[in-house]
Order: C-alpha cells, then structure tokens, then sequence
C-alpha cells in the first residue's frame, strides 16, 4: 500500500484548519477512496499539523481499517481524527451478491 497524503490548510474565508484524505477503506464511486475533509476546530498550525501526522499514522496502519477498531483508536488518538476516519465507514457494507447467493428456501419459514 502506498503512503496516505494528508493535507491541513484554513480554506479562504474560514479561521480554522482542515484536514483533507482519502479514504483507504471507503471508495468512491470510480473506485478510488473517497475524499474526506474535517474541520479541527483549531487555528493553531502546530495542532492542525499534530492532528495530520496522526491521521496519516491511522490510514497508513491497516490494523485500523476495521469499524471495531475504533475505541480502541480513541485511547491513541485524538477524537477528532478517530472520527474523520471511522464516520465515513458504514456500520454495515451492503453488497447485492452476498444477498443473491443465498437460496431464500433454506432459510426455512421458522426463520426469524
């Protein structure tokens, strides 16, 4: 896996900075990772920049690409960069195929 750019910046007319990624886990719709951008709530270049090496250690470590990661993230990293990362990934991946290959008759009419 190639490294994860992270960018912080305070966009014009705003007065605090911005992280912006895209998301390892979480594709778009041309199967690249999604772009996401965050507010931090800071106006202080040592905090945003803090904030960006932490996300970029996130989304370069795939032991965290895992929705079930994320309390154990909060104890290493700031909220605000745990939630960047874990709020775009659905509680649920939907997929058509996994529903279609399963013959509804075996299911049986007991099923709950």
């Amino acid at each position: 896996m190639s490294e994860s750019k992270v960018s912080y910046k305070i966009p014009n007319g705003k007065g605090t900075y911005v992280l912006s990624f895209r998301h390892p886990v979480v594709k778009d719709a041309h199967g690249y990772g999604k772009k996401v951008q965050r507010g931090t709530g800071t106006s202080n270049q040592e905090k945003a920049k803090n904030l960006a090496e932490q996300l970029r250690e996130l989304l370069n470590d795939e032991k965290w690409h895992v929705k079930g990661t994320k309390i154990e993230a909060l104890k290493r990293y700031d909220s605000i960069v745990v939630d960047a990362f874990y709020n775009c990934i659905p509680d649920v991946i939907e997929s058509n195929y996994a529903l279609d290959s399963i013959p509804m008759k075996t299911l049986g009419d007991d099923y709950p």
